[in-house]
């Protein structure tokens, strides 16, 4: 697949063409000249540091200068004292005025300034000039910024900066500068990024976006301007970095603002306070008017790593390998290990399927349930007596009670009970809801895959398939993570199908994608007999299992939602989802092939998306973040 950067964010090339013409061509002679005033600034922006004199200076200039003449101004701003009139005596064509003002330090202010009588058309009648009275600075030295959703390239070396009238604010200086020059996007002058990235250090009892904190290491931040100006779909606009408490959803209380945090302290002291070793931001990365994408909630969306500490790696990937039975008769998840070199404890259990990993790796580190220590490498954990079915293998990175990090592997064990499902044979599956999220060339999405896949039905809720290992030829393709994963689909009434919010097995590196059909997801909020009748679950017809397309306002087509994370985008947007149990007539998947056709031409959720990469990925993937299906999706 193609490299994000050169799709996504592709350069603004202006051309300009040059035509010549013989001096014999034309004609030329002098017009009068206009009598009249004009303005100039130096510069559209003027910075002032504590001490120094609050006097703005700006340009006046005549165009005739023979006679003497009073030219009378107008300011908009009451904090800065515009005068009233400027007077030039006889040959006197320019002057410099004087503009005192008064703001606090920290406060930035606009001005402008205007002719108000006889103007010139030879120069501006008005300027318009921002002045910021900053703090000063003082460099601690070379740190690290890395924005796992924007970057590819990252993380980039740059200077943070201390202020010494306000300790707990640190500025970084230009990282979505160094971005762009290490073309990680083309710069579009009409929306340059932030220049340098200012974050405030809030603890408990400070205030913050007018609410009361009650814990220390909130991180605050203004509106971050990405400088990527996203020109994909003909959305032409920047996409910036809002901080939660700037008026979103479901954001509206400090304790949703807590991703945006220090990470870890340092034990240097600098200005009085405890220097950060590592702090993390997550934004809301938004296109103003359009939408965005919600990071609010998740870790290290973006972390920036202070100078002088050097973070540990406490990173943990662990692979489920199967079922170990000891000669005693003792049963094992069997696993394997790769973990970061500072890693020192590990703590591993065997919980029910349902069961929360994280609330599990809380509970490994303070001891609240009974455990294997373990070691990187192969392991075996033992599976509690009498569990069976769905399991979840939970692995833990603990240190002074604290978990560091932590993974987990689904797995199905039946050994204490029979297992229901029963093999029906081979059927057939359009795959509709995963692959077409990517796209190898950035314009359009993959199209859906038709697949050969062994389909079993519960003996114990007949009606109930699942298709083993739906996703493998979708992580093939994609050349993505895939750990083995069944698709079950509930057909119990033939006339009210659904798929429930459920793994896939495919992770691509930002977590594993999950996936339901629309009509599961109307079911959390509404009874099963409601639904049915409005027209949003599926069939069980002649074998094949097919699901309704609905349309958004936009035109787009959809069967389902695709969820990672704590974010969720419609799927389904070929309308193509059909699964043929085995041992009958699956040619009806074909006869529906000119339908999808004309599905597939139309002005889809995901060509109208598109997608960004993540975490130095380079496939073009929709990805929004939802931890409940109750939440809003995002259009």
């Amino acid at each position: 697949m193609k490299n994000i950067k050169s799709i996504l964010f592709a350069a603004v090339v202006a051309t300009l063409t040059l035509s010549s013409c013989s001096s014999d061509d034309y004609s030329y002679s002098p017009g009068e000249k206009q009598a009249g005033a004009y303005l100039t600034a130096a510069k559209s922006s003027f910075v002032y540091t504590p001490g120094q004199e609050q006097v703005l200076t700006l340009g006046l200039g005549r165009t005739e200068s023979a006679e003497a003449e009073t030219v009378t101004l107008s300011g908009n701003n009451p904090a800065f004292q515009v005068p009233a009139s400027v007077s030039f005596a006889a040959g006197e064509k320019d002057k410099t005025i004087a503009i005192p003002f008064s703001l606090e330090t920290g406060e930035s202010a606009s001005l402008t300034v205007k002719v108000t009588s006889a103007t010139s058309a030879y120069g501006a009648d008005s300027v318009v000039v921002n002045v910021k009275c900053d703090y000063e600075w003082i460099s601690l030295g070379m740190g690290k910024y890395n924005d796992s959703f924007l970057f590819e390239n990252g993380p980039y070396e740059v200077e943070i900066m201390q202020c010494t009238g306000v300790p707990n604010m640190y500025r970084i200086v230009g990282p979505y500068i160094a971005a762009i020059e290490a073309d990680e996007y083309s710069l579009e002058p009409s929306c340059p990024p932030t220049e340098n990235v200012d974050i405030t250090i809030i603890n408990a009892g400070e205030t913050y976006a007018g609410q009361v904190i009650d814990y220390d290491g909130l991180v605050g931040y203004n509106t971050i301007h990405s400088g990527y100006y996203n020109t994909s779909n003909n959305y032409n606009t920047e996409i910036y970095l809002y901080h939660p408490s700037d008026g979103f959803k479901d954001f509206s209380t400090p304790d949703t603002w807590a991703h945006n945090k220090v990470i870890v302290y340092q034990d240097a002291v600098s200005c009085g306070v405890q220097v950060p070793g590592q702090v993390q931001l997550a934004p809301f990365y938004y296109m103003d008017g359009v939408g965005g994408w919600n990071y609010a909630d998740q870790d290290e969306v973006i972390v920036i790593t202070f100078p002088g500490y050097n973070p540990k790696d406490y990173s943990l990937d662990l692979t489920y390998t199967g079922i170990f039975t000891s000669v005693t008769g003792e049963v094992y998840a069997a696993g394997n290990i790769v973990a970061g070199v500072d890693v020192q404890e590990m703590k591993a259990v065997v919980v029910e399927g349902a069961a929360d990993e994280s609330e599990v790796a809380e509970a490994l580190a303070h001891g609240n349930l009974m455990s294997t220590d373990v070691e990187a490498g192969n392991i075996n954990v033992p599976i509690p007596e009498g569990m069976t079915g769905k399991m979840k293998l939970v692995v833990a990175v603990i240190e002074e009670n604290e978990v560091k990090s932590y993974d987990a592997a689904t797995f199905e064990y039946y050994g204490g009970g029979a297992n229901p499902w029963k093999s029906l044979g081979v059927g057939y599956m359009v795959e509709d809801f995963v692959v077409t999220m990517y796209s190898p060339d950035g314009v359009s999405a993959f199209e859906p895959l038709n697949c050969a896949v062994e389909i079993e039905e519960n003996s114990e809720t007949p009606g109930l398939y699942r298709v083993v290992d739906a996703f493998k030829e979708t992580a093939e393709l994609l050349e993505v993570s895939y750990t083995s994963t069944n698709l079950e689909v509930n057909a119990i009434d033939p006339e009210g199908v659904y798929i429930d919010y459920q793994p896939t097995g495919v992770d691509d590196g930002d977590g594993e994608a999950f996936i339901c059909s629309y009509g599961a997801y109307l079911l959390g909020n509404y009874d099963f007999d409601t639904v049915k009748g409005a027209g949003y679950l599926g069939t069980l017809k002649d074998g094949v299992i097919t699901l309704p397309v609905f349309e958004t306002q936009s035109g787009s087509h959809y069967q389902g939602v695709f969820f990672q994370g704590s974010s969720a985008y419609y799927t389904g947007s070929h309308g193509a989802f059909q699964l043929a149990l085995p041992n009958t007539n699956a040619a009806s998947m074909a006869a529906n092939k000119a339908a999808v056709q004309q599905l597939r031409n139309a002005n889809s959720f995901v060509k109208r998306l598109n997608a960004y990469n993540k975490v130095g990925k380079a496939y073009m993937k929709h990805v929004m973040k939802m931890r409940s299906m109750k939440k809003g999706l995002k259009k």
